[in-house]
């Protein structure tokens, strides 16, 4: 039913799209401009699906919807009109700018706040929907919830995903064993039941949401669902094994035609002032660890008057000593069960060292650092979007859960990195990425990969 729902709205928006503006056009007396009235659709459906506008489990929250159809606007203004400007001068004489304010102001707005809004809501309403809830997270969603889709069918436990849940909405609460005391114990329990509960649902047309007060902490702006302030964490029934086996290497491939050209002009004057300022090697091989904790050699703009990790047996004791301290932070922090006790934020990278000049922390600052790692992206070594690869000695003392963040490609950007940039504590950002793991597919690496653009400008956090 939900994907069913996902097409049926694709097609209402590509019906009203071109009733509205073919409609524009005889009031108006426009000419109809084939190539700017595809554009502009082609645009308006990338933005949507980008913020989670065909999920039928967006319709439970109006305002979030509303809120989302404002950046869906503006955003696609933005975005056409930049296109348009760069590549369809020639059609400037002949188009018309009213019909295209018209198209949003039709379409984009009072289309999808009405007509789009009550056929979701209809479809919402078809689902089934099933509670695993705790006491507190069941009243929250009868306060709030209910009153939008169809009368739930109650789980008593986790073997009835097993034998009654067949097609539609889980609703699932995180519940603690008595033998977690400590946040890190938390994530380690937390991850356990989310991997049991994407083998459950394998197969099954059930889309599954997680609720956990500490979701909070995670900052999961792709989240449609939320009890109280606490926002879902989606666990669906597919491994996506054509994306990650085939079209993930496809579109690594494209990013790097695109990506490259646009960043090519920055190579010359970083390796002139690096060589300037630092002197030999510019760039250096650093020992990561990748897929299957195979090591492989990691291009890198150098940034310290020191060079560290060209080999597997070198250590950084400082940076050692820094990692096993934020390890112990969430070792050391009380879990509670019912409010978030926090951890202090650390910087994920070390400041104030005495191995680097102002070049060096100006090109962490921007990541420019990490630009020549587009090369390992060719070489098939990384992806551009899955947890970043870490140094072997840093492995040898993670967590054994946290291990299976290496079953999928590391990447120059994660999802933790588009969460927090890089002030997440330890066992949380591991979290997101063993998350990741289980659930990369193309629209969270979409969504990763358009976040990490805006992120690199938030330069205050990384050292």
């Amino acid at each position: 039913m939900m994907r069913f729902s996902r097409f049926i709205l694709f097609i209402f928006d590509l019906i009203f799209y071109f009733l509205t503006y073919i409609f524009l056009v005889k009031i108006l007396n426009r000419p109809y401009i084939n190539i700017i009235a595809l554009l502009l659709f082609f645009i308006f459906f990338i933005i949507f699906w980008y913020f989670r506008l065909y999920e039928i489990e967006v319709f439970f929250n109006k305002l979030l919807y509303f809120l989302r159809l404002i950046k869906v606007n503006f955003y696609s203004f933005i975005i056409f009109w930049a296109l348009w400007w760069l590549l369809l001068k020639s059609q400037w004489p002949v188009a018309s700018r009213l019909l295209i304010f018209a198209t949003f102001l039709l379409f984009g707005i009072i289309y999808s706040i009405t007509i789009r809004l009550f056929v979701g809501s209809l479809f919402l309403k078809k689902v089934n929907i099933y509670l695993l809830l705790s006491p507190k997270h069941k009243r929250l969603y009868r306060g709030k919830l209910m009153k939008y889709g169809k009368k739930p069918i109650e789980l008593k436990n986790f073997e009835d995903i097993k034998t009654k849940v067949k097609s539609g909405l889980l609703f699932i609460s995180y519940f603690p064993s008595d033998k977690v005391k400590t946040r890190a114990q938390m994530w380690e329990e937390y991850y356990s039941q989310l991997f049991e509960l994407k083998r459950e649902i394998l197969g099954k047309r059930v889309k599954a949401l997680f609720f956990n007060i500490y979701n909070i902490e995670l900052e999961p702006d792709f989240s449609n669902v939320y009890l109280g302030e606490i926002p879902s964490l989606e666990i669906t029934p597919s491994l996506r094994k054509l994306y990650v086996s085939f079209f993930k290497r496809v579109f690594d491939l494209l990013f790097f035609l695109l990506l490259f050209p646009l960043t090519i002009i920055l190579h010359p004057f970083i390796f002139f002032f690096i060589k300037l300022k630092l002197g030999s090697p510019v760039i250096f091989k650093q020992i990561r660890v990748k897929k299957d904790l195979k090591l492989f050699s990691l291009f890198k703009y150098r940034t310290m008057r020191i060079i560290s990790g060209t080999n597997e047996s070198d250590v950084d004791e400082v940076h050692l000593n820094y990692i096993k301290t934020l390890l112990s932070e969430e070792e050391s922090t009380e879990f509670m069960e019912n409010e978030v006790n926090p951890v202090e934020k650390k910087l994920r990278k070390l400041k104030n060292r005495g191995e680097f000049d102002l070049l060096g922390l100006f090109l962490r600052k921007l990541s420019l650092d990490e630009l020549p790692q587009v090369f390992n992206v060719l070489k098939g070594d990384m992806s551009f979007v899955g947890p970043r690869p870490a140094l072997p000695y840093e492995v040898k003392i993670y967590p054994t859960w946290a291990l299976n963040r290496f079953s999928v490609e590391q990447g120059i950007t994660g999802l933790w990195q588009v969460s927090g940039r890089g002030v997440m504590p330890l066992h949380t950002s591991l979290f997101l990425d063993c998350y990741y793991s289980l659930e990369q597919s193309p629209s969270l690496d979409l969504f990763i990969f358009i976040k990490t653009i805006g992120s690199i400008f938030k330069i205050s956090k990384v050292f």
